[in-house]
């Protein structure tokens, strides 16, 4: 279609995804329709910071080309064989976390940008920010929340007049190193099954495994 503690993270997050579109607010698919809240962020600096062109992927593979001039932002897919597809559109930056590519025809595409120790992730995948990992929300959908609260865990799903709740397990534990938040929401492909997920701990900021896998660099 893709926030400071002991890393101090600046988190930002892109509204992205060439190859993969979401609705602003929405986790997993569709286009755009609903206008962003007012910025509570200073849009001007943010967008001075992204300038200039980066390339985000891991040692092995570069995933994306981000091109930021003025108020237009260019995505360049490099993720699949064959030639890589380019969108170029107008750049929305719909808060401190989500940045947006908004193509003529209106669709938007999402990318999420986080700032870990002085490193920059960016694309694809999922950053939040909490103000204590003991009760927070998490919306993880347009329409769906981990929510925890007084030791317990549970997802939430709001549509419509029948909103549904499921009790779930959530920990927060050391692995490998690192901090990691371990909860569970309905399985992809089985609504009727649990499946596990994780998120990384920096500071106030959660981020998946695939925002972490994703580091930009800026070209010279």
């Amino acid at each position: 279609m893709r926030r400071m503690l002991m890393v101090g993270a600046l988190a930002l997050s892109l509204t992205v995804g060439c190859g993969e579109k979401k609705a602003e607010g929405d986790g997993e698919g569709g286009t755009a329709t609903t206008a962003p809240a007012a910025p509570s962020f200073d849009a001007d600096a943010l967008k001075a910071k992204l300038q200039g062109s980066w390339v985000s992927g891991t040692d092995k593979k570069d995933y994306f080309k981000f091109v930021f001039e003025g108020d237009t932002l260019s995505v360049t897919d490099m993720r699949f064989m064959g030639e890589p597809k380019t969108e170029t559109g107008k750049l929305k930056l719909t808060s401190a976390h989500e940045i947006g590519l908004e193509l003529p025809d209106g669709t938007t595409y999402k990318y999420d940008l986080a700032e870990i120790d002085g490193v920059t992730h960016l694309g694809l995948g999922k950053v939040f920010e909490v103000d204590s990992l003991d009760d927070f929300t998490l919306k993880t959908t347009m329409f769906e929340s981990i929510v925890r609260k007084d030791g317990t865990c549970k997802w939430v799903k709001n549509f419509g007049d029948k909103p549904e709740e499921k009790d779930i397990t959530c920990t927060i534990a050391d692995k490998d190193g690192k901090k990691v938040l371990s909860y569970q929401e309905p399985d992809s492909f089985d609504k009727t099954k649990l499946a596990d997920r994780e998120l990384y701990v920096f500071g106030k900021y959660l981020i998946d495994e695939e925002m972490l896998s994703s580091v930009a660099k800026k070209q010279p």
